[in-house]
């Protein structure tokens, strides 16, 4: 039998394969495929890389589960439901066999692999009709992909860089595909500094070789860009606190004809220039209903209702009113429990969770931007006071004359709110607690505390005894 670690990731899902002079296409199962078949032209070359956003699109990694955890760990998010995994996360009693942190763990790595059979396989494939650019964009695709794959985990499973400036153990860093042998996947964690340096190794070659649009305005915004991967490379310079070349890089992004802040709030799921990159998703897609985004956030009959709005939530947006961030995107409905609660409508499909998964928009880009330059010292591009007025501005909100640091994380929270699990990520890389007093669990939830980062999976340990176990677990 085969764990799932150990299982080739099923990057060929999307691998298409044309047959005769049709259009009909055949998905063939990765086990099927050597890489001589799978790379043997452009057009089962491009089915791969397809495959990695396919890959990508599973619950479990960047389509709901870790992203509403992430809010049920902070302050963002109550817990309603029954699943007791689900429950553990919340209560901060996650134990090291938790199965959905075992899920979140696996389906990142499935991710990972896929990338890296990629990069690994295609260098050497020589072909008349596949120009050197092209495959280069092929495997700035993928190097995107893992770079983005490797930073949601390292956030997941390890703490921020503020704690011990990235000397802590964050995850392995895979590069091998797995093809029989399991030898190359029994290594120790490393540090996060290492982490991240291989992140911008990896998102350094995607913006030389990616293009900064596609034909198609679809693959623009669902597909790796050169402006996507220098949007990540920002997130990533502020995440280690490199704060001058944080605001240098999300000003490109700003400044890019490419993206354009929208001017209401009706692009979620819309494919529109404030998105700058996203998992798309459509109801074909191989989700099971009442999962993903949709599944988790919706009210009942519709979703789980699983994950309302915090009470702490709603009173930080009634704390003004006429917040069109809470009056244009939030509902009340029955939460799992059967108690009228209020839920975001940024995932309105809990049925067949067609909703795109947002992973970067234009706006993080303004926030990146005025954090850097608070907390940097700095008016990189513009005043922090310009860009959070230009949010505050969307929201039909006064403009305030002071920002700080503070300042910025409420309007994070705000705009970003269920999104991407980026609040418990704010408040730990900022030094604060992800619960506040009246809370659950707040002795637990303090920034460094050891059950504010998730276990590495008992099963991945017991394959791996080299993998050292978080403290607290």
């Amino acid at each position: 039998m085969k764990y799932k670690f150990f299982q080739k990731s099923v990057y060929a899902l999307m691998l298409f394969i044309s047959i005769g002079c049709t259009d009909e296409l055949e998905i063939i199962s990765e086990d099927d495929v050597s890489p001589e078949i799978a790379l043997s032209n452009p057009t089962t070359i491009e089915g791969v890389v397809l495959g990695l956003y396919s890959q990508a699109q599973a619950a479990d990694a960047f389509n709901g589960t870790p992203q509403t955890a992430s809010e049920w760990q902070a302050d963002n998010a109550s817990f309603k439901g029954s699943f007791p995994t689900f429950r553990q996360i919340f209560t901060y009693s996650t134990q090291a066999d938790n199965t959905s942190i075992d899920n979140i763990w696996f389906q990142n790595v499935d991710v990972i692999e896929a990338c890296n059979f990629l990069i690994n396989n295609l260098p050497p494939v020589e072909l008349n009709d596949l120009p050197e650019e092209t495959k280069n964009q092929f495997l700035g695709e993928a190097r995107f992909m893992r770079a983005l794959t490797m930073f949601n985990m390292s956030i997941y499973f390890g703490q921020p860089f503020n704690i011990g400036n990235g000397s802590s153990l964050s995850i392995p860093i895979i590069l091998d595909d797995f093809n029989g042998d399991t030898t190359p996947f029994l290594i120790p964690r490393n540090t996060l500094n290492e982490v991240y340096d291989q992140i911008d190794t990896d998102l350094t070659f995607a913006i030389n070789n990616l293009p900064d649009s596609y034909s198609a305005n679809a693959d623009t915004r669902g597909r790796a860009t050169s402006g996507a991967a220098t949007a990540l490379l920002a997130r990533l310079e502020l995440y280690r606190e490199n704060f001058t070349v944080a605001a240098q890089l999300a000003t490109q992004v700003i400044e890019s004809p490419v993206y354009t802040l929208a001017t209401d709030y009706s692009f979620y799921n819309g494919l529109t220039s404030e998105d700058v990159f996203s998992i798309i998703n459509i109801a074909i897609d191989s989700q099971n209903s009442n999962e993903g985004f949709g599944g988790l956030t919706n009210p009942t009959p519709e979703g789980r209702g699983d994950a309302p709005f915090s009470a702490n939530l709603v009173a930080a947006y009634a704390e003004e009113e006429g917040d069109l961030r809470y009056s244009e995107l939030t509902q009340t409905g029955v939460d799992a429990e059967g108690v009228t609660s209020v839920f975001t409508t940024k995932f309105d499909d809990g049925v067949t969770n067609a909703d795109n998964a947002p992973i970067i928009r234009i706006t993080e880009m303004y926030l990146i931007r005025a954090e850097a330059n608070v907390r940097g010292g700095t008016t990189i591009g513009a005043s922090p006071l310009s860009d959070i007025n230009t949010l505050r501005d969307r929201a039909s909100l006064d403009p305030v004359s002071v920002v700080d640091i503070d300042r910025v994380l409420i309007e994070r929270r705000k705009e970003l709110a269920f999104e991407g699990g980026h609040r418990r990520i704010d408040l730990l890389r900022n030094g604060r607690s992800l619960r506040r007093a009246g809370q659950d669990n707040v002795s637990d939830s303090n920034a460094g505390d050891d059950l504010t980062i998730f276990p590495i999976p008992t099963r991945e340990r017991d394959l791996n005894p080299d993998l050292e176990q978080n403290p607290g677990y």
